[in-house]
Formats: C-alpha cells, structure tokens, sequence
C-alpha cells in the first residue's frame, strides 16, 4: 500500500497525488485535486462531483482525455504517483466499496483507452523521481522520470518543436524529454514515448524504426497500434545492428537523422535536403532560415508530414509515394482464377481496404463459416487469410468488406434443399435485406446483416423427410 500519499493531508502537502473534494460544483478546482499547465488554461483535475479524472480546457469546454472513473455518489478517490512512474486511482461510491478503480498499466477505462499510452520500459525505481506535467499546446499531460522521459501519457495533439533557442540533442537521454525528436526505441520498434510522434486523431504515425529508418505510416484507425502496408514515406536505409538512431528538427527549418550499426560508424545517415527513400519531398528556401523559428513538424491526418515556421509557412514537406496497383483476380484459365469462388464465400471486387492511398483497390472474400481472405495493394496483391478452422485474416484488415454491414446474399449450401423456401427481407430493420428461408418442415431460419457469424446450419435431412 502506499501509505500516507493516500491521506489527503499528507499527500497534498508532499504533492505526490490529487484527492477527491467534498462535492460541490461540477468541477470544483483546488490546490488538492488539480494540476494545470504553465498557462493555467489546461486542467488535470480529479472531480469533486463524480471522481473522474479529467484533463480538460474548462474555459473552452473541450476534453482532452478522462480515466472514465466518474461514478454516482463517488466518496475519497485518490490518485497517487507510484515509485515505478505509473498512477493508481482509488474510490469509493454508491454501493461500491472502496477500491482500485483504474491505473495507467492495466486498467484503462472509458472509451478514451486509444488516447493514452505507457511505456514501463522508462520506469521503475531506478529511474524516479516522477512527476506529472500538464501541457498547453495539444493539451496532454504525461508521467516523466528523473531524465524527462515519459513512463506515461495521454497522446499529444500537437507536433514535434524546437524553439529558437532550444538546444535538441542526438542524444536519447537528453534528447528525449524536450519533443523536438525522435530516438531508438529500447524494444526495437515498440512505442516507448521517444520514437512514435502521432497525427492529430491518431490516423498516422511517425515512427523511428528499430533498423534506423525513420517512416510515415498509416494506422488502423483511431486506436493505432497496427500499420497497415508499406510507409507512405520513409528516408534511410536499415541498418543491421541499429544504435543510436534519431531524427532531430535543426534551428534552421531542417532535419537530419543519424546513427550507426555493423560495420558503419556513427554519423548522418539522411537530412532533409536529400531524396527519400519511399516517397518525396519539396523543400521552400523561402520559408527556412534561423530568422524565420521556431520550427515545428507536423503529422497530418491527411498522410503528410509539414516542417512549419513561426509563422505557419511550411519549409519542407513530404510527398507520398504513388498509390500501388489495383489488385484484380486472374482471368479463367489461369492459376488464381478460382480465388473466392467456393460455396458460400463473397467476393468483394475493386474495394478500398484502406492499406495505401486514394487510386488503388484491393481485393476481399468472406464466407458464411468465418472464412477471410484479403489480396491488398499494398502487399503485392498476395492472397493472405483461411477457412475459419485455419487463420482467417483480423477484420481490421479490410473493414470496408468485414465489418461494414451489408444485404445478405444467397449461399449455395443453405435454404436449397427440396420444400425449402427462400426469401430476403429486412428482419432487424438496419435498412438492408437479410435472409430468410422457410423450411420444408414449417420452421423459420434466417441470416441477419447485423450478425457477424457464420451461417446456421443447413435445414438439411429434416427438410426432405
């Protein structure tokens, strides 16, 4: 137990955690239960009315993150900062005894989990003391150990910045704490708050890889965590034994990344005024210049990465690769030209599965046993996925064909034996027709386009007896 930090007289004055008021007003701001950011415009507040833990703009009325704690009648929440740089909230409410509600490792809560990240790879007592920051622009707040590097956060909506007068070392341990940078991960290329930098709602990422090569990547929606196909964009080449990679904004509007690996010493691998090695770039002279800082880099939902000047002006920016070529099934008479025409299976033609850019399709089928194929662009039109007893394909891979609701179809194996009867109509009223069949015996089966799941089973022998 954490003793005296979860007493609130003790544990406001050490300032090792915030402690739920008596309610009273929505929010009910105090020294005890908030921590701002420099400006005071932004508020990590845990809730007098609800216990919830709430970073929020109050003056603008925009959330930012919340731990999704807030319960009726909620009584003594605490939240405290643990020795290993994570936080543990306790509470109590109506008929709820007191308890762990929520902490930063294992129990996200709310439907803000996608927002938030932790990285126990940067904690552990060796590396306290920690502290908790409160962030103006983006409105983020994150756990930092004793070298400035985050155990914890919830994911900035701003970009990477260096400042005038900022000095943005190579150099991870220093580099690190101040965003104008990337650096090598501690575990290869998992996200350890130092060499992921996020889009605005999550939709791509920068990322430093663990072979030294810096890429732009689309995620899978707003959760991230899983790229789907090539980088969009990329510079450096992969380096076996990788060390000391980073990528650091220059004062003057550029960049530069560097590192080592076998048999190559540590120097500048790429910079900004070089060619990529997925993708282009345009650079604007006009716009660069010491006299024109700060500088900061964006990542932009649109799949686009923009060095900006003090003024907005963009300096350098990157331009995506062309989109890959359409996937198309094989001509009859040729290997591959029964793809997806088994019984009971789907075929989606010409469909944006969402792996690349605009101008390319892929290729989807599904059956009605739980079978997922997919052939996308951006993978060389390979066919990937199995029957359900094998391994199907993970429905993120092609929503469009796999999660998207849709009209039921007509299936070979099921509603054709003799006396049955079959019939489409809208039996979930979703707006799209399902399928329905009347067996030989009276009884009434039916394939709904709201359920996600394989066929029933056939009326078979019961209908021909």
């Amino acid at each position: 137990m954490p003793g005296g930090a979860l007493n609130a007289s003790a544990g406001c004055a050490l300032r090792c955690g915030l402690y739920q008021p008596a309610p009273g007003g929505t929010g009910q701001d105090g020294f005890c239960n908030t921590i701002r950011s420099p400006s005071q415009r932004i508020s990590f507040m845990l809730q007098a009315s609800d216990g919830n833990l709430v970073l929020a703009d109050r003056d603008r009325g925009k959330v930012y993150w919340a731990s999704g704690t807030g319960i009726k009648n909620a009584t003594d929440h605490v939240l405290y900062l643990t020795a290993n740089g994570t936080w543990v909230l306790y509470g109590s409410g109506l008929n709820v005894t007191w308890v762990e509600r929520a902490d930063s490792v294992t129990k996200p809560a709310g439907p803000w989990i996608s927002k938030q990240r932790s990285f126990p790879m940067n904690g552990g007592p060796d590396n306290g003391p920690y502290r908790m920051v409160v962030h103006d622009e983006g409105g983020w707040a994150e756990i930092v150990n004793v070298y400035g590097i985050p155990t914890w956060w919830t994911i900035p909506e701003c970009p990477l910045r260096r400042e005038a007068n900022q000095s943005c070392s190579p150099v991870r341990i220093v580099g690190c704490r101040s965003h104008c940078g990337l650096y090598q991960g501690l575990s290869g290329s998992q996200e350890d708050g130092c060499n992921y930098w996020w889009s605005p709602t999550r939709t791509h990422a920068l990322v430093l890889g663990g072979d030294g090569v810096l890429g732009l990547f689309r995620a899978n929606g707003s959760s991230g965590g899983l790229f789907l196909g090539s980088p969009l964009w990329a510079a450096g080449t992969s380096l076996s034994g990788a060390t000391n990679a980073s990528f650091v904004l220059e004062p003057n509007g550029t960049w530069t990344l560097r590192g080592a690996g076998t048999g190559m010493p540590y120097g500048v691998r790429a910079t900004s005024e070089e060619p990529a090695t997925v993708g282009g770039s345009l650079s604007f002279p006009e716009n660069a210049g010491l006299a024109l800082g700060p500088f900061s880099l964006n990542v932009l939902d649109s799949g686009t990465l923009e060095l900006r000047n003090g003024e907005g002006g963009v300096a350098w920016r990157t331009v995506p690769c062309p989109a890959a070529p359409s996937c198309v099934r094989a001509p009859a008479g040729y290997s591959g030209s029964d793809w997806c025409t088994h019984d009971g299976s789907t075929f989606f033609n010409a469909i944006d599965c969402g792996d690349d850019g605009p101008g390319s399709t892929d290729l989807a089928c599904t059956d009605w046993f739980g079978g997922r194929w997919v052939m996308l662009s951006s993978q060389g039109c390979v066919s990937r996925g199995g029957f359900y007893y094998q391994v199907p394909v993970n429905v993120s891979w092609c929503p469009t064909a796999f999660v998207t609701p849709r009209s039921c179809p007509d299936d070979p194996l099921w509603c054709h034996n003799p006396g049955d009867r079959f019939t489409a109509a809208d039996c979930d009223a979703d707006g799209l027709l399902d399928a329905a069949c009347v067996a030989a015996d009276g009884r009434l089966l039916t394939r709904r386009s709201s359920d996600i799941a394989p066929a029933p089973a056939s009326p078979a022998a019961a209908s021909t007896a």
